[in-house]
């Protein structure tokens, strides 16, 4: 009597852990976490999920319901990036970015640095050769003497016009409410398109209204038919 009030007693409080319990697994099946600023599931995320579609199996009568939610921060400033990148693409157009663009990595010569150039005077209305004085003045302040490093030069003051046009970047609450509704779509289409889980069995819960801001992740629920 006492086993089975305790199999009940974890239904009911930590219905997740008794899932993972049926298929050997300790990991927290109701939460699936994502990079910050993308909606795709990684494949720790898919691993997790088909665990869990595998529980749902053996209990047909369970239900599942997702959320999503963003980090405010990190998602905010993956999602600028995302936003600059998209116009300097634009704006300088080329066929791609080169991969793991970034302030530290960025070109310092060549059609995308020229497109970085003109996307800061256009943006933030300010001189982008004042800019390279006062790097340069720096520089030489640093090292005791007038520098003759351009390679140096160049590199630090890109790394400096992308870094204020990348804090210029608005990110709004629907941008986040966007994303995290399709972090919580992402999870259900993996369930029910790879993992077989029938969907009426699978909701989408609103994401947008009360957004969680807490982690880059979605929370999963449980409810019996």
């Amino acid at each position: 009597m006492t086993a089975i009030t305790n199999v009940i007693t974890k239904a009911v409080t930590a219905p997740f852990s008794l899932l993972a319990g049926l298929v050997g697994s300790d990991e927290e099946l109701n939460l699936v976490a994502f990079q910050p600023g993308i909606a795709t599931l990684d494949a720790d995320a898919e691993d997790k999920l088909s665990k869990l579609a595998k529980a749902l199996d053996d209990r047909p009568k369970l239900q599942l319901s997702i959320e999503g939610g963003v980090a405010l921060r990190e998602d905010s400033e993956a999602l600028a990036e995302q936003k600059l990148q998209q116009q300097l693409l634009k704006a300088s157009k080329l066929a791609a970015l080169p991969d793991e663009l970034s302030a530290s990595r960025f070109p310092t010569k060549g059609k995308l640095a020229d497109t970085l150039v003109a996307l800061f005077e256009q943006q933030l209305k300010q001189d982008a050769d004042a800019e390279k004085d006062k790097v340069k003045q720096k520089l030489a302040e640093k090292a005791g003497s007038e520098t003759d490093d351009e390679d140096a030069l160049l590199t630090v003051w890109h790394m400096g016009l992308y870094n204020q046009l990348l804090s210029a970047q608005e990110i709004s609450n629907n941008e986040l409410a966007n994303l995290a509704q399709a972090r919580a779509q992402a999870i259900k289409a993996f369930l029910v398109d790879s993992a077989a889980v029938a969907p009426e069995r699978v909701f989408l819960l609103d994401s947008k209204t009360e957004m969680k801001q807490d982690a880059s992740q979605a929370i999963l629920s449980l409810n019996a038919d």
